[in-house]
């Protein structure tokens, strides 16, 4: 959790107390990130699901030791019975549609099973901002695995309804902007 511009916005902080026009501050480099994302993937990997409606689906991040799953709304609203594949890619489970917030194009599933220990994703509290650095992870068209890493390149982008998108009821829809690479499938 280390920042990587650490020393160096203190270094300019120092400049310009001291008086001097120019700071002679190091820009460290981001090895850190470089170095800690393979960890960051391997920790998260259990928690990425594919979730499979008949022969398409998306992906999703059980969020809950009890089995809830966020997804995509868009997702979710292919059909009313869903796969939830685990990371391992053998092991499928059925799952039901809990909530759907479509104005947030988020959905919540449950893994249908007494389990109660699945490998859940912490949510963060904070909101995210321009900048700040993400992932996509998931399973784009079905393929194994992928992750991608970027930055947040705006939020609170907005979608007005549209004419003629009957899936999605005319809703207006608030997202985020990332500039991670994204495919079908990555959708959730």
């Amino acid at each position: 959790d280390r920042d990587p511009l650490t020393g160096f916005q203190e270094s300019a902080r120092k400049s310009l107390v001291e008086g001097r026009e120019h700071t002679s501050a190091r820009i460290p480099s981001f090895a850190g990130i470089d170095s800690n994302f393979p960890d960051l993937v391997a920790k998260v990997k259990p928690s990425v699901v594919m979730v499979r409606v008949g022969k398409i689906g998306g992906t999703g991040f059980i969020v809950d030791p009890r089995g809830y799953v966020v997804t995509a709304a868009h997702v979710a609203e292919m059909g009313t019975e869903f796969q939830i594949v685990l990371s391992d890619k053998r092991t499928t489970i059925p799952g039901v549609i809990v909530a759907v917030q479509l104005a947030r194009d988020l959905a919540l599933l449950r893994i249908k099973s007494e389990r109660v220990d699945w490998p859940a994703l912490k949510i963060s509290e904070r909101d995210l901002q321009e900048g700040d650095t993400v992932a996509t992870m998931g399973y784009p068209l079905g393929l194994p695995f992928s992750v991608s890493m970027g930055i947040v390149s705006g939020t609170g982008r907005y979608m007005p309804p549209q004419e003629g998108q009957e899936d999605r009821r005319g809703v207006a829809v608030t997202y985020l902007q990332p500039d991670a690479t994204m495919h079908p499938g990555n959708s959730g």
